[in-house]
């Protein structure tokens, strides 16, 4: 027994009718959207507005008038008598949405940067695809798809086929334009699509430099940090050798210059971008604990140990560093947080290890005298 696979009529017409139902339901979505504006708050200098009708005040100014043009469906233009879709195309000003999307993206640091900026560059390239092949289309569609036109020379059945297939078949010729492959099987025929093609070709000229320019400071960001490096140590190490420095003072400077770039994302100088209230309060968060488990401040009040937290900052010491020697006068007291230090008692070859929570240099700083 032979079977035929076919399609029905409503299956076929329920296809053609996906894309007018995607459209109404975008249009749904943007009067939503309009409504809501007027109760989504704002940052007005630092300060969140909740306001609502501080807030309505706000969006009326402008950004409402924007929205407003932008979510006129296409319908509405040809119920009174003009170009549904040529009038259109106002909707391309809600765009400024997703531009100020992707602005909020990038600056919300719980999200890849990279990850945003290459979806960033897929959406733009998906967008002016998606427009090239609709406005090739609408050419063709103006002309009535006569042979004047790329569907009339190239594909006549075209015209009687579901609305997937042609933005198919058109989408196919934008990407191979912007892409410059160009097979030349879809080709523009009259003037007015050549024109447009043209067109397509200049603005993909400015999109593909847009995205390698990006992409390649994005690629070569570390590498130029890395770069600043080696010109750093190789400054420093042209100065030390030219100055005739001993060779243990040279690698003493070169191993600090390098554990300080390996460890610069676990330093307190991100804490300079911060105003000093701010900047105390993190300061107190990390170290407190340390002072009042020193012994040194052992019965000073909370007020004098904040103080002190005020002061904390973190150093990162490369292993047989010598911190503090006898005789001289060391500018702050140290509290060991990680690790392990020797210390020798005078001449004598007696060492004693400081751990964890250990303190030293702390007479000659509270007594203003030598290291003992």
């Amino acid at each position: 027994m032979d079977r035929t696979v076919g399609s029905s009529g409503t299956d076929l017409e329920a296809v053609a009718a996906l894309p007018y139902g995607i459209d109404n339901g975008m249009d749904f979505l943007f009067c939503i959207d309009l409504i809501v504006n007027f109760r989504i708050g704002y940052y007005e200098h630092g300060t969140l507005q909740t306001n609502p009708w501080v807030i309505s005040g706000n969006y009326l100014k402008m950004k409402f008038w924007v929205d407003l043009v932008g979510s006129i469906p296409s319908q509405a233009y040809q119920l009174v008598g003009l170009d549904g879709d040529l009038l259109g195309l106002f909707r391309l000003m809600r765009l400024n949405r997703l531009y100020q999307f992707f602005k909020g993206l990038e600056s919300d640091f719980r999200f890849s940067y990279y990850s945003v900026i290459f979806f960033k560059f897929l959406t733009l390239v998906f967008l002016i695809g998606h427009w090239a092949a609709c406005f090739f289309f609408l050419l063709a569609k103006k002309e009535h798809f006569t042979e004047d036109t790329w569907v009339g020379m190239m594909h006549p059945s075209l015209e009687n086929d579901a609305v997937n297939t042609q933005y198919i078949a058109s989408l196919y010729w934008a990407f191979t334009t912007l892409t410059t492959v160009g097979y030349g099987d879809v080709s523009p025929v009259n003037n007015e699509e050549k024109l447009f093609t043209v067109f397509v070709m200049l603005v993909n000229m400015g999109v593909s430099a847009y995205i390698v320019g990006n992409v390649t400071l994005i690629a070569t960001k570390q590498d130029a940090e890395t770069a600043e490096h080696r010109s750093q140590l190789t400054f420093l190490t042209e100065f030390l050798m030219r100055k005739k420095i001993p060779d243990t003072i040279q690698h003493n400077a070169l191993s600090h210059m390098q554990l300080s770039y390996d460890m610069r994302d676990e330093n307190d100088d991100a804490l300079k971008l911060l105003p000093p209230f701010i900047r105390v309060q993190i300061l107190q968060h990390l170290y407190r604990t340390y002072l009042y488990n020193c012994y040194t401040f052992e019965g000073c009040g909370g007020s004098f140990i904040d103080q002190v937290t005020s002061t904390v900052s973190m150093d990162f010491l490369f292993p047989d560093a010598i911190i503090v020697t006898m005789a001289s006068q060391p500018d702050a007291l140290y509290i060991v947080v990680e690790g392990n230090l020797e210390c020798q008692i005078g001449n004598d070859t007696t060492y004693f290890t400081l751990g964890p929570g250990d303190t030293f240099a702390e007479e000659a700083v509270i007594c203003d005298i030598f290291q003992p």
